[in-house]
């Protein structure tokens, strides 16, 4: 407009009007394109959180269609918690398969676990709750217990928080164990051996914490070994023996669980790149 001053034409006015209105359409689309790449960046964040929540809970929650059951696989890294119909509550930990029946039976429940798993039956429920693992079936009413039983493994558990349970072989009915709370059945030479449970903490199994007191160094890293689908190489077989206590957070990464061990028991430890194995020494 200043410069139209110095030599005015008549159409002036008019294309001063007109550049100005353009001005303001190619500022107003300037701001439309960069508020349309902003929702793009987070429509695209949101996206992949999606993505990725969404193969988690694929990888959680795949079924196979067994007659009468549903099965839940948990991946390693995860853990899963469901509440059953009957008010029973699941703890399912990592790389662990539990099948759930589809219609619980008018006077038991019957469910089957591969790994690893946290139990609370309800004091007031009306039948029997059992868990079949292995050639074991578990029997509770109101109870709480913990269940150690990888087909992976040649190691069985059971410990008992409250109530009481019966754990019988399946195929040999005369073995048949009763259990207090505060005690722990293991498995050692093919017999179930009652003795003092290490657990007391009924949060820490919920919350996913590993507490341990007198455990063998060895079992512990072959507990981490099932979880994290690891292979740990021990150069010194008398550590496998040590017994250490101590407690750590499930969800950790191994190198922070590991770290935390030294403060229990020293050792080194060194990861052996693109393998699943790690060295202890």
């Amino acid at each position: 407009m200043s410069l139209s001053k110095l030599y005015t034409q008549k159409q002036d006015p008019e294309l001063s009007r007109l550049m100005m209105e353009q001005l303001f359409r190619n500022i107003h689309a300037k701001q439309i394109h960069h508020i349309f790449r902003k929702t793009l960046r987070y429509a695209a964040i949101i996206l992949l959180l999606m993505i990725n929540g969404a193969l988690v809970w694929m990888q959680v929650s795949e079924i196979k269609k067994e007659p009468g059951y549903a099965l839940v696989e948990v991946p390693k890294g995860q853990r899963v918690s469901t509440t059953l119909t009957d008010g029973v509550e699941v703890w399912v930990g990592f790389r662990s398969l539990l099948c759930i029946p589809d219609k619980s039976g008018k006077k038991e429940c019957i469910v089957k676990l591969d790994g690893e798993g946290y139990f609370s039956v309800p004091k007031d429920i009306q039948k029997t709750f059992i868990v079949e693992t292995g050639p074991y079936q578990i029997k509770a009413t109101g109870t709480s217990f913990h269940v150690f039983s990888y087909s992976a493994s040649t190691r069985f558990g059971t410990e008992l928080l409250s109530g009481k349970i019966e754990i019988t072989h399946r195929d040999h009915p005369e073995e048949t164990i009763y259990m207090e709370p505060g005690e722990r059945v293991t498995l050692k030479e093919g017999k179930l051996i009652k003795s003092i449970s290490g657990l007391h903490n009924e949060e820490d199994l919920k919350n996913g914490l590993f507490s341990f007191t007198n455990k063998p160094f060895g079992e512990i890293l072959e507990n981490l070994s099932l979880w994290f689908d690891l292979r740990f190489v021990v150069k010194d077989p008398a550590q496998k023996d040590l017994q250490i206590s101590g407690k750590f957070r499930r969800n950790d990464d191994i190198q922070n669980i590991l770290k935390a061990l030294q403060g229990v028991h020293p050792f080194k430890f060194e990861e052996i790149e693109n393998q699943q194995e790690i060295e202890i020494f």
